[in-house]
């Protein structure tokens, strides 16, 4: 295959570049869309393809990649989602095709140089802004069916990337568990979420009124217990004088 393909730096920026299995699959679709329209062969069928499009299949795209066709086509369902490409598929193959094909590949940019740069870094701002937390996202959708719950990981996630402390993968494992320790229900879960998005924090710490309401039911008894039983050695000393001035008045009295 011999040719080349344009890459925007701003990539970098991209959550497509945060996954290096995505990064490697998206450079493969670009590598393998074609730059010029023709007539592809598949088995018995002739395939008429348009710029910035091309064939595939699980088994041939596993191969490619050196990925499980499991893997692989995930990872190409998570581009179409984050309208990098459209797929359409058939009972023997899939075309593929470079959604703003013309836009960052067409030959005709270098002609028109200012023009160029200025429309591709508006449409690389609209990529980046739908690329936005796509793999995370799909992390929080496997983690509960709660839509609350995730709705409220979502917008921590967006808070995360305001304070430029984007969540990593890894990051999001670390949180998940960390929840999962902290609460029980998918209410407390909620709460803390919300009480980290409200504070910018960046990570989710017990709410303050548990721990509170903890203390004060551990320390009140010990207290009153205190309380009571000072009254208690007071009355018991009094008994006691009493009783010792009845004995003597008897002895006396006897005497």
């Amino acid at each position: 295959m011999a040719g080349w393909i344009k890459l925007h730096r701003k990539i970098i920026n991209s959550t497509v570049f945060d996954n290096e299995k995505l990064l490697k699959v998206w450079i493969w679709c670009l590598l393998k869309a074609t730059h010029d329209e023709y007539e592809q062969l598949v088995g018995r069928q002739i395939v008429n393809l348009q710029k910035g499009q091309f064939v595939t299949g699980r088994n041939a795209a596993s191969k490619e990649l050196k990925m499980t066709p499991s893997t692989t086509w995930d990872y190409l369902k998570v581009l179409e989602r984050n309208q990098n490409i459209d797929i359409k598929s058939n009972n023997k193959y899939s075309i593929v095709t470079i959604v703003n094909w013309e836009l960052y590949q067409s030959e005709n940019e270098i002609s028109d140089n200012k023009s160029t740069t200025n429309q591709q870094q508006i449409n690389t701002n609209k990529n980046i802004k739908n690329n936005k937390n796509i793999s995370i996202y799909s992390i929080f959708d496997s983690y509960s069916d709660n839509a609350d719950l995730r709705q409220a990981l979502r917008d921590y996630s967006i808070m995360r990337n305001k304070i430029k402390a984007p969540l990593t993968e890894r990051a999001v494992t670390l949180l998940l568990n960390k929840l999962d320790t902290l609460a029980s229900t998918d209410d407390l879960k909620i709460k803390l979420l919300e009480n980290a998005t409200l504070s910018n924090w960046k990570s989710v710490y017990p709410l303050k009124e548990e721990k509170q309401q903890d203390k004060s039911k551990q320390g009140k008894p010990n207290k009153f217990h205190n309380f009571i039983q000072s009254e208690d050695n007071q009355d018991l000393d009094a008994i006691a004088d009493k009783r010792r001035e009845e004995a003597l008045k008897r002895l006396k009295g006897g005497g």
